[in-house]
């Protein structure tokens, strides 16, 4: 499967707006720097959680890729200097070294459903493992290890990833 990396839709900016009653808050900035060593095993290069995001979390960066999909609820994604609001379906990219942070729609009640994501990450060294292994995935490699790519978002129009 070919992947044409300019047919993907990408995030609406825009619709910060319509996110009604979210919850805008300074971050607090850190230079927390999240390592891999945290994460993954001896022989495993890969590491999946799922994630109920709160309002503990400081902004971060990491020394690893992540793939971040947004499973449930809705809220606002901090990275770099950029506030993008984000809903069921979402998929984030998140290059080594951007600072981030998800924080839900509001406070959680009993009403609100939580801000759910599933995290993807693994280290940029594993995507030449998988090009070794998978020749015909060179260019989705060499695409998500190219260290001047900016974060990205997308998601369908219809509401569903690609």
């Amino acid at each position: 499967m070919d992947l044409d990396i300019h047919s993907l839709v990408t995030y609406d900016m825009s619709s910060l707006s319509n996110l009604k009653g979210a919850t805008i808050m300074s971050i607090r900035r850190s230079t927390f720097v999240m390592s891999g060593d945290s994460f993954f095993e001896p022989g495993v290069p890969i590491y999946v959680n799922r994630a109920y995001e709160t309002f503990e979390l400081n902004a971060h960066s990491h020394e690893f890729i992540e793939i971040t999909y947004i499973s449930e609820g809705a809220g606002v994604h901090y990275i770099d200097d950029e506030a993008v609001p984000v809903e069921q379906g979402t998929l984030f990219f998140i290059p080594i070294g951007r600072s981030h942070v998800f924080r839900p729609k509001t406070r959680i009640r009993m009403k609100d459903r939580p801000l759910i994501v599933y995290n993807c990450l693994f280290p940029v060294e594993y995507l030449s493992e998988l090009q070794a292994t998978f020749p015909h995935a060179t260019d989705i490699c060499e695409f998500f290890t190219d260290m001047q790519l900016l974060w990205f978002s997308m998601k369908d129009v219809n509401g569903h990833t690609i």
